[in-house]
């Protein structure tokens, strides 16, 4: 039987960390982050129950993937929207060992980015937020190459971005990932 990257009970879809969409909501409540997390649904097209689903990515694959909403104590608010490494991984084998066997990622991650970059112009009307990141493990990208209390849009300025990030403008722009 061949593996389904649309199984959410196969735990091998959710392994390898995930390759994320990070809307920051600053400030935020969670009426808010809930109408933000119902507008992920819509936009993505995701089938979905609880904070995991089924998304239809660009070249037309099924795979896992999951949302929520996160709410720091400061008021600052986040969506977060990941397809798991292990689902992509079975759509296309170039997937296979990243981030650390990275060889030429770009060819599968650029169309990803951009489809995910779609996702975030497409929320700015029905939720606004001033800036959103895309790549993998973008959590982890954000605090690691800003300083302590560096807004996020600084990120944009970084001449090395392994994520991309979306600002709101106005205009809207997209500053893809270049690494």
């Amino acid at each position: 039987m061949p593996f389904d990257p649309a199984d959410p009970a196969d735990p091998d879809n959710w392994s390898g960390g995930d390759y994320e969409l990070l809307v920051r909501y600053a400030p935020a409540d969670q009426a808010l982050l809930e109408r933000a997390y119902q507008a992920v649904w819509q936009v993505t097209g995701r089938d979905a129950t609880a904070g995991d689903g089924v998304v239809r990515l660009p070249g037309g694959h099924r795979v896992v993937c999951h949302s929520g909403p996160v709410l720091d104590e400061d008021g600052t608010g986040w969506l977060y929207f990941g397809v798991p490494l292990g689902a992509l991984g079975r759509i296309d084998p170039r997937v296979c060992g990243y981030p650390t066997e990275d060889g030429h990622s770009f060819a599968w991650r650029r169309p990803l980015d951009d489809w995910l970059a779609s996702v975030a112009f497409r929320l700015l009307e029905p939720v606004p937020f001033r800036a959103a990141l895309i790549g993998f493990e973008v959590f982890t990208d954000l605090y690691l190459n800003l300083a302590d209390g560096e807004p996020i849009e600084g990120y944009a300025r970084l001449a090395d971005r392994y994520s991309g990030i979306v600002l709101s403008g106005p205009p809207p722009i997209y500053h893809p990932a270049n690494r």
